[in-house]
């Protein structure tokens, strides 16, 4: 019996991007499978995002639209959709509004899905960045996909701290019985919680595949979650909750590099902020470079306690 598969994109205030995003993706919808759901998840937007979808979409598989009378954040209108359509659903395919994807995206991720072992909780794919004025790219990275798969292992926990987060939530699909077994995303991570979630997947023994080709075009800019972060310092912070959570997979030099290369960082930042006369993000940065430095004796000493408990 086929997965039954569903394609959710969360939105928020995305009417300049939601149709390029919907676009990318109903040009492929019509040589798809035709059980495959599309859901769009609207945060409580107050411009024209809605409206701007149902003219859009024109696919032969309906748009399903949920409308949140207010806004409740990026993970909890996430966990809410996933929630909602947990009943009749097996995979989860996530796009986000402000994202494209390449015209062989959802083919590949079927394929995938048909295919990958009963232990792989979620399917990533390769990913670049799209500046907001550019078209949807045409076909590049030709040839078939290389597959990786990473078990679900503390070894594979310390890898993913030390490279960063390579698992990137727009583009990717969740085996929906890994997301109930692994929890919701946190919402505590303003930024890092799709961090949090990839690594706590791992953590729990699911593996996880990698699809090794460019599908998934990410927008950055300075109004979305990630680029709010960004200018705020959210992103170490989270980072850096995420380091001393796990420390006890990493050496005390893998500890201090991590947190070494955080306040790199943000002394550049620091830099930029001065040359640009930002103080309030300078002073931003300088608080969080002292927490980081508050919380590093505790990464160092809390994961050995534990360890000499457990003997």
């Amino acid at each position: 019996m086929p997965a039954r598969v569903a394609i959710l994109i969360p939105a928020y205030n995305s009417a300049r991007t939601i149709a390029e995003a919907l676009d990318s993706l109903q040009q492929q919808l019509s040589q798809a499978r035709t059980d495959v759901k599309v859901y769009l998840t609207d945060d409580g937007s107050k411009d024209d995002t809605v409206a701007v979808a149902r003219k859009t979409w024109q696919a032969p598989v309906p748009l399903r639209i949920i409308i949140r009378e207010r806004n409740l954040g990026q993970w909890p209108n996430k966990n809410a959709a996933l929630a909602e359509i947990a009943t009749d659903t097996d995979w989860v395919l996530i796009l986000h509004a402000d994202d494209t994807v390449r015209r062989e995206w959802l083919s590949v991720l079927l394929d995938r899905i048909s295919r990958c072992p009963d232990t792989v909780g979620t399917i990533s794919t390769g990913w670049k960045n799209l500046e907001i004025q550019n078209p949807v790219p045409g076909a590049e990275d030709q040839g078939e996909p290389a597959i990786r798969l990473i078990k679900g292992t503390p070894e594979s926990v310390r890898g993913a701290l030390l490279k960063g987060c390579w698992w990137l939530i727009s583009g990717c699909a969740i085996r929906l019985a890994a997301f109930q077994d692994v929890g919701p995303f946190d919402n505590r991570f303003r930024y890092g919680g799709d961090y949090d979630w990839f690594l706590r997947c791992l953590n729990k023994g699911w593996d996880v595949e990698f699809v090794d080709k460019n599908l998934t075009f990410r927008r950055h800019h300075a109004t979305s979650v990630a680029g709010q972060s960004l200018l705020r310092h959210v992103d170490i912070r989270d980072y850096t909750i995420l380091y001393n959570r796990y420390a006890s997979v990493l050496s005390l030099p893998e500890i201090f590099g991590l947190h070494g290369k955080a306040c790199m960082t943000l002394l550049r930042r620091m830099v930029r902020s001065i040359l640009n006369r930002n103080m309030r993000r300078f002073l931003g940065a300088w608080g969080t470079l002292f927490w980081i430095v508050s919380e590093l004796p505790m990464a160092v000493v809390w994961p050995r306690i534990r360890l000499r408990q457990v003997r």
